[in-house]
């Protein structure tokens, strides 16, 4: 028997920029309004904001980088 590879087009891509069909700008919109929202609450102070949402201090900063959010205080 032999092993093939693994078919490179049928694998799910590593990090990189999402397509941002309709829904997923929408999703980024709500994310957007939800985390500049609890910024605003707490003076931009991110782990604060982090409790406020109900996610962790890393994950917020991922998604603050993600949707180019830069915090003020």
């Amino acid at each position: 028997m032999t092993s093939r590879k693994a078919n490179k087009s049928t694998t799910k891509p590593k990090g990189g920029p999402r397509t941002h069909g309709r829904f997923q700008r929408a999703l980024d919109e709500a994310a957007r309004r939800e985390i500049e929202a609890a910024l605003k609450e707490t003076g931009g102070n991110v782990s604060e904001a982090a409790k406020v949402l109900g996610i962790g201090r890393p994950n917020l900063w991922a998604r603050m980088k993600a949707l180019s959010i830069v915090p003020r205080r």
